[in-house]
């Protein structure tokens, strides 16, 4: 009893204390407006508002057809204070109605994204703002937890074995916790293993006592039938497939208890099933599953591992095998025929030692397999140009399924069942929480193949290149987010158009530093336009790349009629029909760095904006709202009245401005105008329409070797994931020297392994410290290793474990540093 009044004593004072912060009316009325710049504007038409203690509320999130990604309990946002790092830049943060952030460098402000509670006492009234099973993640950061909050948190988190809820810095034994799990339990939620990973953001976050306690359910309950697959299984967006769930061969091929696969649930109705299929991974496929084509739209998918349950048991695991074919033969009249079969759960002859059979060709022969990839390399090495978009031969050949870690794709059907849980051997237990529902439609993304970004640098400024590189990185990921469809918004009911989805993304970019002769460019004065264009290079662009350039200020003559020069965000040089390769956009840095997001709106919105101009898009309110001229001559844009679209800033660039344009939009003709649309002014803006993108589609197919085509799922498209490599060239970073090394100014050679360790020693001697990428191919053209590497000067060795590698294969070893110099040389694993 004793205990359990000191943790109640305890309760009452950490409510006292955080309840007691920032919580006056008139305080709140005349605080600051939330940092939007380190959080992410999720343009919550209530963040600014009181509590509504009557009525319905409009437009609760989400709507009916989505659900809410995070949902941060009492959170105030991001805050980083002494290197503690807590809340979330994109989260809706439930909280007092007049609570302003309590620390930081923001304490004082409004609350980002917040969703208001009148009272933290009894009724919250969140179901007026929030729907019942909406949320997918829930996070609390050491804040009291009451049964009210426990009792929402159940009520808003998802049940569909999707949901988790996360909370941070809270003992087994707490009082707290107690009270959180009794509710949880109601709803089927347990706490998962400990051994649970958390991703980022969630893993950044510290300065909480203990580690973050996560709770799910294991349950996922289908009616009908739902087809679910591991995460981003078809291609490489990114530098590395995090989300790639990966088997070890080697763990199947010699089954214990601890690695016993399984699947746990119940079927629902007769006729119920869940089928669980795990296929051998190809990142040239366009599902990424790895096949065999037997004749000509004929082929066999390589499924190394199936097992199904139809019982309406869920208490033990349970796994009914399948014969799958391990072997195909191709017929002299082009049929194929089985070579065998074996158990599903019999990896051995699909992998391992045994050679699977799938296709009987000369490349089959290992000498022949050598000798052909060794004469297409040294071909490649001698005239790159001429073997660049060619196939190396025989890549396509795979004989094995080969032994250690091998990429794969998982597949789980359930029909009329609930799924509680599944156990895969040689897979991570928490695989579950990768899944997306395959039912989702395969999207076409066009990526743009490069992305060349040149900082025209003032003579009188001076930062450092990660300063750009930070900066500009965040507006090209903030612009992802706009051409893929995931800002997070809702959907207004006063929006009239549909919102469309470009599905174009930047994720590989070229920044280049440079010193400008100028401050100031006038664009409307063709001597100072040459000046930068020269200095940038615009004109010596390639087929395959977008252009972008920062000066300090890019200036026009404003009013025409009596001419003076003022600082302007940005231009974009779009010369006609086709997008040619002299094409760019050009911002000035100093006001993208400096302007009051508030009153332009972000950065990254103004660049998707230009970007828009540079796929043929033009402003809605061009004619104003007689549309004279026809305006931007899309169908399902509104017209508008005007340009000055902006917060009123008197004495500023704006004292003509209107206000509030966000909250108070103009009609024309009846109709209101889009406040939200990429191609209008001002800080409201984060959609493009369908009409818009079918525009945007059709102008970027004029230039079709500009980027690649992905057919991936929507929700496993990243928009952080961005390669930016920065080229400083605003001073000699590496001048000549003094070779210091006897032999040779740069070597590089593989030293075979250590039996008793198991890796290999790559040794680099180098005349100056660069940095570097090193990749190794197989014989059939297949990256089989990738490490970013730091050279110092002299001689370097860096192990690389000898599993990447089979004996009896040749390989190719790349070596490329960031200024370009390049090696390869070539090593067979004989041991």
């Amino acid at each position: 009893m004793k205990k359990h009044l000191f943790f109640i004593v305890l309760l009452l004072l950490k409510l006292t204390l955080l309840f007691s912060q920032g919580r006056t009316r008139s305080t709140w009325l005349n605080s600051q407006l939330p940092n939007y710049n380190t959080n992410e504007n999720l343009q919550y038409p209530y963040s600014n508002q009181e509590y509504f203690s009557y009525g319905t509320i409009v437009n609760p999130i989400p709507s009916s057809d989505s659900y809410i990604p995070l949902i941060d309990f009492y959170g105030e946002g991001r805050i980083v204070d002494n290197n503690v790092v807590s809340g979330f830049k994109n989260a809706y943060n439930i909280n007092h109605q007049y609570q302003l952030v309590s620390k930081g460098p923001d304490r004082g402000r409004k609350i980002p994204n917040r969703i208001p509670v009148s009272s933290y006492n009894d009724d919250l009234g969140l179901s007026n703002y929030v729907q019942n099973d909406r949320v997918t993640t829930i996070t609390l950061m050491g804040a009291p937890i009451q049964k009210n909050t426990a009792q929402e948190m159940a009520r808003m988190i998802r049940k569909d074995g999707l949901g988790r809820i996360i909370v941070y810095g809270f003992s087994k034994m707490s009082l707290e916790v107690a009270i959180l799990e009794l509710e949880l339990k109601k709803i089927g939620f347990h706490e998962v293993s400990y051994n649970y990973v958390l991703e980022p953001p969630f893993s950044e976050i510290n300065g909480f006592s203990g580690r973050p306690r996560v709770y799910k359910s294991k349950k996922n309950k289908v009616t009908g039938e739902k087809v679910f697959y591991s995460l981003n299984p078809k291609t490489n967006l990114g530098s590395t497939q995090r989300d790639m769930v990966t088997l070890d061969y080697s763990s199947l091929l010699a089954l214990n208890a601890d690695l016993s696969g399984g699947i746990k649930g119940t079927i629902d109705k007769p006729g119920g099933k869940i089928t669980v299929e795990v296929y051998a991974y190809d990142p040239f496929e366009y599902d990424g599953i790895q096949k065999i084509y037997l004749k000509e739209g004929d082929y066999r998918a390589k499924l190394v591992y199936k097992a199904y349950s139809d019982i309406t048991n869920s208490n033990d695991y349970v796994e009914k095998i399948t014969t799958v074919p391990y072997g195909f033969d191709k017929n002299s009249d082009g049929s194929y025929r089985v070579l065998g079969t074996t158990n599903s759960n019999n990896v051995k002859l699909l992998g391992g030692n045994s050679r699977s059979g799938w296709e009987i060709n000369l490349c089959e022969n290992p000498l022949f397999r050598g000798v052909v990839w060794l004469a297409w390399n040294i071909g490649a090495i001698y005239d790159y140009g001429k073997f660049r978009d060619q196939t190396a031969p025989c890549r396509d050949v795979i004989t094995n399924l080969k032994t250690g870690r091998q990429p794969i794709l998982i597949k789980v059907t359930i029909k009329d069942a609930t799924l509680y849980d599944i156990k895969i051997p040689g897979v991570a237990d928490n695989i579950e929480q990768d899944f997306i529902d395959g039912t989702e439609e395969l999207q076409e993304y066009k990526i743009i193949k490069k992305l060349k970004v040149t900082v025209l640098e003032a003579p009188e400024d001076s930062r450092e290149g990660t300063f750009y590189k930070e900066q500009i990185g965040n507006y090209i990921k903030e612009m992802n987010k706009y051409y893929t469809a995931k800002t997070g918004n809702i959907k207004n009911a006063a929006i009239t158009a549909e919102i469309g989805n470009a599905r174009i993304l930047f994720q590989k970019v070229d920044l280049i530093i440079k010193k400008a002769t100028a401050e100031r460019y006038n664009y409307q004065v063709q001597s100072q336009m040459d000046a930068y264009e020269n200095e940038a290079g615009v004109n010596s662009n390639d087929a395959e790349t977008m252009q972008l350039i920062y000066i300090h200020s890019l200036v026009r003559f404003y009013p025409p009629a009596a001419p003076s020069e003022r600082v302007i965000r940005g231009v974009s040089s779009n010369g006609g029909a086709t997008i040619s390769d002299n094409d760019y956009t050009i911002f000035s840095y100093s006001r993208m760095f400096n302007d009051a997001v508030a009153v332009y709106g972000s950065p990254g919105s103004t660049l998707a904006h230009e970007f828009g101009h540079y796929f043929d898009l033009d402003h809605p309110f061009d004619g104003g709202c007689a549309q004279a001229g026809g305006g931007d001559l899309v169908a399902d844009t509104p017209p508008a009245e005007g340009a000055l679209w902006y917060l009123r800033d008197p004495g500023g660039l704006n004292e003509r401005g209107i206000d509030n344009p966000c909250q108070n939009p103009t009609m024309c003709n009846g109709v209101r105008r889009q406040i939200e649309n990429i191609m209008d002014y001002g800080p409201c803006r984060w959609l493009f329409t369908k009409g818009q993108v079918e525009r945007m589609i059709h102008r970027i197919n004029t230039k079709p070797n500009l980027f690649v085509i992905a057919h991936v799922y929507d929700g496993s498209v990243d928009p952080d994931k961005i390669d930016i490599h920065v080229i400083d060239q605003r001073i000699d970073k590496h001048p000549r020297r003094k070779r210091s090394i006897a032999n040779d100014e740069f070597s590089i050679r593989m030293l075979y392994p250590n039996s008793q360790i198991g890796y290999y020693n790559l040794e680099i001697i180098s005349d100056i410290s660069e940095k570097a990428t090193i990749r190794i191919s197989d014989i059939y053209a297949n990256q089989v290793y990738k490490k970013r590497i730091s050279v110092e000067k002299g001689q370097n060795y860096f192990p690389i474990k000898s599993h990447f590698f089979q004996k009896n294969e040749l390989y190719l070893l790349t070596y490329i540093s960031d200024e370009g110099r390049a090696e390869k040389i070539k090593f067979l694993r004989s041991q």
